[in-house]
């Protein structure tokens, strides 16, 4: 009975640890996770009407997030003028499905104006399928700020929320995570600002479905 007792004990303590090293490849490096972190590179830099320019993220604070890889990207529209900006991160799902806006940017001064709502273009299209949260975010100091957020996951195709991202991602062995974030300086200019970004989710998803899957 004492043997039976130790060995369950052993089991206790092995078995999470070895699934534990699994999920988080620390016995192997995942080629799959080298799969997508390469796939970043064939992001185009132009969509259509909006011209991109890199936006360089300080390693210290990849480092930190524990990212295989990232896109950091700003784009302007050709005609209007209107800018706003993705980062699109790749990594393992343990790191990746942590850290919603409103704690990374909370830390820079800004603050969760409205609850979390859902935001999809109701398409058929399976290159625009998939659901992303939305927020508003506000810094008030010293100039009012605005962003309007949008993120969201995707391991297979279509951008997914699951309530509990780390436990639906946790078995897989690569993630990415899309923010779209797009600013402005008036509440009353929301409503503009959301219809210029359904309009760029609309060329930039199906550039993401062909580049990334």
């Amino acid at each position: 009975m004492r043997f039976v007792l130790v060995i369950l004990a052993f089991l206790a303590v092995i078995v999470p640890g070895v699934g534990h090293g699994l999920l988080t490849d620390r016995w192997f490096v995942s080629t799959q996770l080298q799969d997508f972190t390469t796939r970043l590179a064939n992001v185009p830099m132009d969509i259509q009407d909006w011209q991109g320019e890199n936006v360089v993220v300080d390693p210290r604070q990849i480092a930190h997030a524990d990212l295989a890889g990232y896109v950091g990207r700003r784009f302007t529209h050709r005609t209007s003028r209107f800018q706003l900006s993705i980062l699109l991160t790749c990594g393992r799902p343990g790191p990746v499905s942590v850290h919603s806006p409103d704690i990374c940017y909370g830390g820079a001064g800004y603050k969760i104006q409205n609850p979390e709502s859902t935001f999809s273009l109701g398409s058929t299209n399976p290159a625009l399928a998939g659901e992303f949260y939305e927020s508003t975010f506000v810094k008030a100091e010293p100039i009012p700020e605005f962003l309007e957020i949008y993120w969201a996951w995707n391991c297979r195709g279509p951008w997914e929320i699951p309530a509990r991202p780390r436990v639906a991602f946790g078995a897989q062995p690569a993630l990415y995570k899309l923010y779209v974030i797009c600013p402005f300086s008036k509440d009353s200019q929301r409503k503009e600002t959301q219809e210029a970004c359904k309009s760029f989710f609309e060329v930039l998803l199906p550039e993401l479905r062909k580049t990334l899957f």
